[in-house]
């Protein structure tokens, strides 16, 4: 992806694309995590994009498009995504939203999380390890912690080997004794 992205930007400075559509209307659904889309690309290439209003639907929603920089070239995109802002006015106009259109507020329910089904040695090591912290956890807390601590002692493993391994990736940060 970044080789094509370097044959393209070899012939322009921006890349427009589409937006996102006609905005969507609120609903619950929406705070699921997104399925990939067309910005997706750009998150993974590290280009930075700007998305700018192009005007609206017939039931007055906001439509858009999106600028898309060379890496590292964040300014000249921002720049670009003002002046068409500055030339059309769209960001000036604000949605229409009917009130018969307007759904109920947001309502979360935390799920029901026990320990009363995970590894016993797990619970035993998070519980020690919070009361060690000064920490009170109830049930529901401690299988949080326990949920998540396999992922944290995968994650200190990892910077462990780096620092006996500091070759390992370009990309790690290793820090000097000097």
């Amino acid at each position: 992806m970044l080789n094509e992205m370097q044959i393209a930007f070899a012939h322009c400075d921006v890349l427009v694309t589409a937006g996102a559509g006609p905005a969507p209307v609120l609903a619950p659904k929406l705070a699921a995590w997104p399925s990939p889309s067309r910005f997706v690309p750009f998150a993974v290439t590290g280009n930075p994009a700007i998305v700018v209003c192009t005007g609206f639907s017939r039931a007055g929603l906001p439509l858009s498009m999106q600028l898309v920089g060379k890496p590292f070239d964040d300014a000249n995109v921002v720049g670009i995504a003002h002046a068409y802002e500055q030339a059309t006015g769209w960001s000036n106009r604000r949605a229409i939203v009917a009130p018969e259109s307007r759904t109920a507020p947001f309502t979360h329910t935390a799920s029901a999380l026990s320990t009363h089904a995970m590894d016993q040695k797990m619970v035993d090591s998070c519980a020690q390890a919070a009361q060690s912290a000064g920490l009170r956890l109830d049930d529901r807390h401690l299988a949080l912690l326990c949920r998540a601590a396999p992922h944290l002692l995968e994650m200190i493993d990892r910077v462990r080997g780096w620092q006996q391994q500091p070759s390992e990736s370009a990309s790690v940060f290793v820090p000097r004794s000097d």
